[in-house]
């Protein structure tokens, strides 16, 4: 593939966007342009994710395409919907790679999928930066799967920590999810971590469907135990009825702990003054000054009419990382591409205090934030300010 010059521009520096360009997947690509296999989940229990993903990894091809970052080389996103479902992505993956010729893959919303999905893209030796899936071990599938977030784990124990230390947290209880990986890895983590901390476990009550939005038998059955403090390890979209139900059962004073899908305008919409005082790790702060960060927010919001959240962040800082990505490339070759992902060092981010990050074992290095809840819904830092 034809080699590109591109014009020298920091992805923290201002972008002057005098022109959107809509790009999908109808486009029609000219010789220098390089197409970009989107796999996401748009329909299904896991679209409340994915559709925010979608709608920021268009802002961020529009701007990468349109700033001039790859010179005149633009970027053509293929967007896939895997349906929330793990057949379905294998069969994005393999269309994505076979039929549509993508240089390189960035996406995937739910860890089931990207456990299922991820492989495939290893064996057809496709380089590919997933963008939200937070269950362990995805660095470890092989030299073409790379992570634009990390795993949830270290960030939510690290949440205990500070809750435990900070209020007198007694007795806890988990609610979580039996289908999803990353719930079921995180509900020893978080037990452990409760009682390592000298924190008495009252309930553990699980869910055994990611479409179901009724829990009060399991919340009842909590409810008795009096919990200080409740861990909700469900999927987004069923976060914020858990909480309206879980004060309906009597679990008034109650603290929700949550990971990263806590971090939704519309779980603290649904859920409304019931999620007041939930307790959250993210790598992503809205109100972060950092430059790219700033201007992320502010574009999103004009462009959406809407705040961003976690879930729109993860999206557009993946494209804007495969983008640096593909400019040290300099070509559109995937084997570049995988050599360019092993030796790019430090990369612009809209994550963190520093705006900056690089990877490491194949993920990238992040920081959390710890954020509350407050009277008025929004998401505020908690313990330390960021």
């Amino acid at each position: 593939m034809k080699k590109f010059s591109a014009k020298p521009l920091a992805f923290s520096s201002s972008v002057v966007l005098a022109t959107l360009i809509a790009v999908a997947s109808t486009s029609p690509v000219s010789a220098d342009d390089i197409k970009i296999g989107v796999p996401l989940s748009l329909t299904g229990p896991v679209a409340f994710a994915g559709t925010k993903m979608k709608d920021a990894m268009e802002l961020a091809f529009d701007e990468v395409n349109s700033s001039g970052f790859l010179g005149t080389t633009k970027l053509v996103p293929v967007f896939a919907d895997d349906r929330s479902n793990q057949p379905q992505g294998i069969s994005v993956t393999q269309q994505l790679v076979l039929r549509d010729k993508v240089s390189a893959i960035v996406g995937y919303t739910a860890s089931n999928i990207c456990q299922a999905s991820l492989p495939v893209a290893q064996e057809l030796k496709t380089p590919t930066l997933q963008a939200d899936c937070v269950v362990p071990g995805l660095n470890k599938i092989g030299n073409y799967v790379y992570s634009a977030v990390r795993p949830s784990d270290v960030f939510v124990e690290q949440t205990i920590d500070k809750l435990v230390a900070a209020r007198k947290i007694k007795t806890a209880a988990i609610l979580y999810q039996r289908d999803n990986p990353v719930f079921v890895n995180l509900q020893p983590i978080v037990a452990k971590a409760f009682e390592r901390n000298g924190v008495k476990i009252v309930a553990n009550e699980a869910v055994t469907s990611g479409g179901d939005s009724d829990f009060s038998a399991q919340l009842t059955s909590i409810a008795n135990g009096k919990p200080d403090v409740m861990a909700i390890l469900l999927f987004g979209g069923q976060v914020g009825p858990a909480m309206v139900q879980a004060r309906q059962a009597g679990m008034k004073d109650t603290i929700f702990l949550g990971e990263q899908n806590f971090d939704s305008v519309e779980v603290r919409r649904v859920a409304g003054p019931n999620a007041e005082g939930s307790i959250f790790p993210s790598h992503w702060f809205a109100a972060s000054p950092v430059p790219a960060n700033v201007k992320f927010v502010k574009d999103y919001t004009e462009r959406f009419k809407r705040e961003p959240d976690t879930f729109s962040a993860n999206g557009y800082n993946a494209v804007w990382l495969l983008a640096q990505v593909i400019k040290k490339a300099g070509s559109g070759d995937r084997e570049a591409i995988r050599t360019a992902m092993e030796t790019i060092g430090d990369m612009d981010t809209v994550f963190g205090t520093a705006g900056k990050t690089r990877f490491e074992d194949r993920q990238v290095t992040l920081t959390p934030f710890f954020f509350t809840v407050d009277k008025a819904g929004k998401a505020v830092p908690a313990f330390d300010k960021p």
